[in-house]
């Protein structure tokens, strides 16, 4: 459970399945702490509101999210922590253009990286197995385009879509 809420790009279908079977066929079980079932990219974790619709003043009305998919790479981590995250990279302005909505017009908690790095997290795998898994995969160079975000309010409250129009609709 979040202490915060965040706003994403869900990843549709038939591209959300492909990816988490590349993903539970490329990571050993050995290296493998935990699987994302929910392919998402992350435009802003941190938001302090728990309603859809702040979110929804705060960006109004907005074109469909255009992304690239790129090569699979990681977040090595240090020592303080337990694990590498495993990702896809994602190239996209539009997630750029929304990020700087939402913290231009919501309040937000402070990032502790300078800077914002779309990704799509694939899983959490033991501290310096990553190496092995970062290259190629199957969406590499694929472009998808998504007429909606997921918010995803803190403290485990209910799941909303935010449509293109402004439209906030239940998670289904």
């Amino acid at each position: 459970m979040n202490n915060y809420s965040s706003l994403c790009v869900p990843i549709p279908e038939p591209h959300a399945s492909r990816i988490v079977d590349y993903a539970k066929g490329l990571i050993s079980d050995d290296d493998l702490r935990k699987l994302e079932f929910h392919p998402h990219v992350t435009i802003r974790y941190g938001i302090d509101t728990n309603k859809a619709e702040n979110v929804v003043k705060a960006l109004g009305s907005f074109i469909p999210v255009r992304v690239m998919f790129g090569k699979t790479s990681a977040f090595m981590t240090d020592n303080d922590q337990e694990c590498d995250i495993l990702k896809i990279d994602v190239f996209g302005a539009s997630l750029e253009r929304l990020r700087k909505k939402v913290e231009d017009n919501l309040e937000t908690i402070p990032h502790p990286w300078k800077a914002y790095n779309p990704h799509l997290t694939l899983a959490y795998i033991d501290m310096g197995s990553s190496l092995m898994y970062m290259g190629n995969n199957p969406v590499i160079g694929e472009k998808i385009v998504v007429d909606k975000l997921l918010f995803i309010p803190a403290f485990g409250g209910k799941k909303k879509y935010i449509t293109t129009e402004g439209k906030v609709e239940d998670y289904a």
